[in-house]
Parts: structure tokens; C-alpha cells; sequence
């Protein structure tokens, strides 16, 4: 077997890590004669293996929901008949338990403790979102309880921070199809199996023939798609930015390792401490105004004065930008009136500091150079355009910011068009 997410024909398989296989294995065959033998008919589970599964997963401590996922995972779970264990977990208890955490007033928090080597497929990418969308409603954090490998690991990336041990153990982020071939054993004891099928892909991978490089190739592109799923979300959540070959590779890490590679997100000594770190956390989003202002006025006091002037700063910013973008436009209109020559000039005299309304009431009144055939009419355009420029100078004749202009001193504007004005009208004349 693998500790990686696991998928087969006989819908059946697991993915767990070698260790932990011939355990599991030996287990479920028990359970399974023991549950066919009069005795067990006659029998009555045990208390604690008839409680619902999602209530024993839960527990509060200071406010922190913690969630026990303790086993091997599939769609349901499976609970010792007579010893009540829970021998495998189903997705459907960790929805309940995390429901249940949801909906108590008294839970700030919820911790995912896991100590898994996986389990199928089918399903843990719906779990997975279904955490990350509780995480909108409570913080939500995993902690790697010893092995959090595959699809367990798939649902503690799904919280968005993993907190693990040193030694834990994370990832195989992977996908394996075993497919079994008896054909040969079949033959030697005299049995043909035939497969009467509609459908190409209808008996691919069945135990009594071999797997055909089509089937093979038909089974590898379902494997690459669910990889490449599993890959996305767990790049996606914890915001990985390492290359897929350091950790995308079925890679079981232990926690110091993957922490440099985001795998993890804070290494801690044990369950306890990060129970407490959600809870400290979850204590100091509840400092509200009034406890400051009761328990700690100078604090108080300090925390309105920084925010004050951080909004004063934001402000001055806003209207510094919304004066530039004033002052860009009227340089552009300035452009197209009077031309490159007089716009370099007016950026020049507004670089020491002419406002953007006086840029503006100027714009439409540049004098542009005279016209060798210029009609009577221009002469009076250009009059009145002059006329303009100096009743705009005594209505914006204040200093420019930055110096005192001196009071006998024309604006240079004004006095660029009168000299304008007066070219054109001695060319006139000649």
C-alpha cells in the first residue's frame, strides 16, 4: 500500500502509510468475521460505540472547538462492533462535528487534530471546500497530531495554517490506483474468466485479465486530473510559491522540513500550545473600546491620537493626488490650446506652486502666434483674450506659494500674451 490518496476499481482501497497497513487490514477482516457469528446477533454494542461519531470527535477547551480525526478516512465510518473504536472515519462525522462547532456560541475557534495516513478520494475535495468556507465563519487551524499525510492533509491545508511538532510527519500529496492481476493464478487452477462488456473501458482493470496500455492510459489521466486538483487546492490555501517537484511529489516530510516550503505554518511542542495560541488570539480580538477605556485609558488614549493621524496623513494623500490628477488634465487642455512652447512654460511657473484653478481660468485664453492673414475678427478675439488674461491676474494675483512676488511685477503669463497682442497688431499695421 502508499500514504498516498488512494482509488480503485473495487471502490475498496485505501491510502495509508505502510505501517500502518497490515494493522488496519487485519482489523477490518476481524470486525467483519466477528459481525457474521451468532454471538455478535446476541449482542448489544458497546456505550461509547453507540454514541454518533461526530460527537465523540469534539471537544471545547477555553473556547477552541478541537476535532479529533484519529483514523484512516472514507465517505463514512466504520465503528468496532464490540470494541467501539472507531475504525475508520467518515467525512460525514467531521461535517457534524464541525457543524456542531459552528453552532456554538461558546466556541471562538475550531482546531483540526490530525493523526491520519488518508483515505479515498471520493469526497475529500468536497470536505475540504466545505472547511474553507467554515473558515469564513470561525478561525480554523490543523494541527499535525504525528502523521498527517494525503487526504488528511488535503483537509488541514483546506484550513489555510497548519501547526505540526518538529517531528511530525506531512504531505504525500499524490494519487495511486493499485490494480490487481490474477489471470495467471486463474489459468494455473483451471479458471477462464470471460467479460462480456458494452462499453470500452467496461472491464478495464479487472482482476482476470492484464491491464492493457489503453486501460493503463485510460486510468493515468483520471490519476492526473485528481492530482492536479489536490495540487491546486493545497498550492491555492497555503499559498505556496516553492516548486511543485519539492513537495507536489507524493513527499512525506517531517514538519521542520516542510515548514521552509509552507507545508506548515508554525512549528509548536505539542496540541496543547497550539490550543492555546487559538485561544490567545481569539482573546485579543475581543478587547473591545470599552474594556480599553476601563482597564486602560492611556492606551486608549494613545490608540485615538495614532488613529487620528493616520487618517489626517490618509487625507492630505488623497487630496495631494486628487490635486496632481487636477493639475495633469489642465496641463493637458493647456496642451491642445496653446501648444508644447507655452505648456512647458506654465509647467515651469506651476512647479513653484500656481494653483490648479489658475492654470484652469488661463487655459482657454493662451494667445497662440499671430496669423500672417489674420482678419479683423481675430484682432478682436485677441483683444478680448487679453482683456481676459488681466482680469484673471487681478482675480488670482495672490503670490505664488513658496515666495512674495513683488507687487510692480506682471505675471509672466499676462505678460507673454500682451506681447502676443502687440506683435500681431504692429504686424498688422505694416
Amino acid at each position: 500500500m502508499s500514504n498516498a490518496v488512494e482509488i480503485s476499481a473495487s471502490r475498496e482501497a485505501w491510502a495509508i502509510a505502510q505501517e500502518y497497513a497490515s494493522t488496519l487490514f487485519t482489523a477490518l477482516q476481524k470486525e467483519r468475521a466477528q459481525r457474521e457469528t451468532p454471538e455478535a446477533l446476541s449482542q448489544t454494542a458497546p456505550e461509547e460505540g453507540a454514541r454518533p461519531v461526530s460527537e465523540r470527535l469534539l471537544r471545547v477547551v477555553d473556547g477552541v472547538a478541537v476535532i479529533s480525526i484519529g483514523a484512516p478516512l472514507d465517505t463514512t465510518s466504520l465503528v468496532g462492533w464490540f470494541s467501539g473504536d472507531i475504525l475508520v472515519l467518515g467525512h460525514d462525522a467531521i461535517r457534524e462535528a464541525v457543524n456542531a462547532a459552528l453552532a456554538d456560541t461558546g466556541v471562538r475557534s475550531i482546531l483540526l487534530s490530525i493523526d491520519s495516513p488518508g483515505g479515498v478520494v471520493q469526497g475529500t475535495k468536497e470536505l475540504a471546500d466545505f472547511l474553507a468556507d467554515a473558515a469564513s465563519q470561525k478561525p480554523i487551524a490543523a494541527y499535525a497530531n504525528g502523521l498527517c499525510a494525503s487526504a488528511a492533509f488535503w483537509l488541514a491545508s483546506a484550513c489555510g495554517r497548519i501547526f505540526a511538532p518538529a517531528t511530525a510527519l506531512v504531505g504525500s500529496i499524490g494519487v495511486i490506483m493499485c490494480v490487481s492481476d490474477w489471470s495467471d493464478f486463474y489459468a494455473k487452477m483451471g479458471v477462464k474468466l470471460e467479460y462480456i462488456t458494452s462499453g470500452r473501458y467496461k472491464a478495464a482493470g479487472h482482476e482476470a485479465k492484464p491491464l492493457s496500455d489503453e486501460d493503463r492510459a485510460y486510468f493515468q489521466a483520471q490519476l492526473d486530473i485528481l492530482h492536479g486538483i489536490f495540487k491546486q487546492d493545497v498550492r491555492g490555501r497555503l499559498a505556496l510559491d516553492a516548486p511543485e517537484s519539492d513537495w507536489a511529489e507524493a513527499q512525506l516530510l517531517v514538519a521542520s522540513q516542510a515548514q521552509p516550503l509552507g507545508l506548515v505554518s508554525r512549528i509548536v511542542r505539542d496540541e496543547e500550545e497550539a490550543i492555546n495560541l487559538l485561544a490567545e488570539e481569539m482573546g485579543m480580538s475581543q478587547i473591545t473600546m470599552e474594556l480599553l477605556a476601563k482597564e486602560a485609558p492611556e492606551l486608549l488614549a494613545e490608540i485615538q491620537v495614532s488613529a487620528r493621524a493616520e487618517g489626517k496623513a490618509e487625507a492630505e494623500a488623497q487630496a495631494a493626488k486628487a490635486a496632481e490628477d487636477a493639475r495633469a488634465q489642465v496641463m493637458g487642455l493647456l496642451r491642445a490650446v496653446a501648444g508644447e512652447e507655452v505648456t512647458a512654460k506654465v509647467e515651469q511657473l506651476a512647479s513653484v506652486g500656481v494653483t490648479p484653478e489658475q492654470l484652469a481660468a488661463l487655459a482657454p485664453w493662451l494667445e497662440k502666434p499671430a496669423k500672417p492673414d489674420a482678419t479683423p475678427q481675430d484682432d478682436k478675439d485677441a483683444e478680448a483674450r487679453n482683456k481676459a488674461l488681466e482680469a484673471i491676474t487681478a482675480a488670482h494675483g495672490a503670490p505664488l506659494p513658496g515666495g512674495e512676488a513683488p507687487k510692480n511685477r506682471k505675471n509672466a503669463l499676462v505678460a507673454d500674451a500682451e506681447r502676443r497682442a502687440a506683435a500681431a497688431r504692429e504686424q498688422r499695421k505694416a
